[in-house]
């Protein structure tokens, strides 16, 4: 796997770069309901990694003309974008780490969606992901959608690499048959369906996550990253966990500024909504814009504790000059009276 040398990656969008074939599939799910045609809904992961026209055509053979096709592809889009706009759009965790290593090495990188391009730069204005991309191929610009190659085969055109060395990462089994019939190599990170025996032999490596992806197929050794994307790259394996409470300890020592924008961002980025994440650090002003409870401890003694908001109007000063004020030693302050910190020396 080590030996070959990429020449591109090229991105499926939905399941890989984006967690929302979960969110599709409610939606089918909920409408088709509604409708009075569960079976559409339940059908969905077929339909998974086909263009619009494709769509249209498998619903007609499976579900007869009656079925009224462009009400329900409208209601459900309608909803699934709706959802989108007030909850922003789910990423993967290492989305932006996988992203940024490609750039720093020089490999450049596309997306081939079977969605159509209006909603795909939607999606990509809303999570700034599109300038990452050198090209960008939707559903409504080949003839035939995946399984067929001609998606793949027009990604790798355009970004004037050849098939047999440019890696496809794809998640459902349209999409692994398009990019292996366009003589690519395949990387699956499997989303809502495991590989079966029909695909492992198309597989060029599985991946349980885009982390594992960047750390294996880029032959990437930790030790031989700079400190800010190695710090990233911890951060991003931790909280992919999606576990209810992450203890990050000094997430930002030794990183420059720029670098501890970037680690503020992954953290925000990969985090799981739900989960509770605890952050030891001397660094206040970096990270008192995103936390929302505040422990301000010396020596072993709780100082300072509560939500940051009530915290601020409540002494009417930020979070990082409370800790200025105290670790300076000043002794008369009438917020800490009884302050044995000497200023250092």
């Amino acid at each position: 796997m080590t030996g070959l040398k990429i020449e591109g990656v090229v991105f499926d969008v939905d399941g890989v770069l984006f967690d929302t074939e979960r969110l599709t599939q409610q939606t089918w799910l909920a409408v088709s309901r509604e409708m009075g045609w569960p079976q559409v809904g339940e059908a969905y992961l077929e339909f998974v990694g086909q263009n619009r026209a494709d769509i249209f055509q498998k619903m007609e053979d499976l579900f007869g003309a009656e079925f009224p096709k462009d009400a329900f592809m409208a209601a459900c889009s309608a909803r699934s974008q709706a959802r989108m706009e007030t909850e922003g759009v789910p990423m993967k965790p290492g989305v932006g780490e996988v992203l940024e290593l490609l750039r720093s090495r020089g490999v450049p990188t596309a997306l081939a969606t079977s969605t159509g391009r209006p909603r795909t730069e939607r999606r990509m204005e809303m999570t700034g992901l599109g300038p990452c991309f050198s090209a960008i191929i939707t559903g409504d610009q080949v003839a035939h959608s995946k399984p067929d190659p001609e998606i793949y085969l027009m990604a790798c055109r355009a970004l004037g690499t050849t098939p047999e060395r440019t890696v496809a990462v794809e998640d459902s089994r349209n999409g692994i048959l398009s990019a292996s019939r366009a003589g690519m190599r395949v990387a699956m990170v499997p989303d809502l369906l495991p590989p079966t025996p029909e695909l492992e032999p198309l597989l060029w490596g599985r991946f349980d996550s885009l982390l594992q992806f960047m750390q294996l197929t880029l032959d990437m050794k930790v030790r031989s990253l700079s400190s800010g994307m190695a710090a990233k790259l911890k951060i991003a394996a931790t909280l992919a966990r999606n576990a209810d409470i992450c203890m990050l300890d000094e997430p930002l020592n030794g990183i420059d500024l720029v670098g501890r924008d970037q680690i503020i961002q992954s953290i925000l980025r990969a985090a799981n909504p739900n989960a509770t994440i605890l952050i030891s650090s001397h660094l206040f002003d970096e990270l008192e814009p995103i936390v929302d409870h505040i422990v301000m401890m010396a020596n072993g003694s709780l100082i300072l504790e509560g939500e940051l908001e009530e915290i601020r109007t409540r002494y009417g000063k930020s979070i990082s000059d409370l800790y200025r004020e105290y670790f300076s030693g000043t002794a008369a302050s009438p917020l800490f009276p009884n302050n044995t910190n000497q200023p250092t020396v």
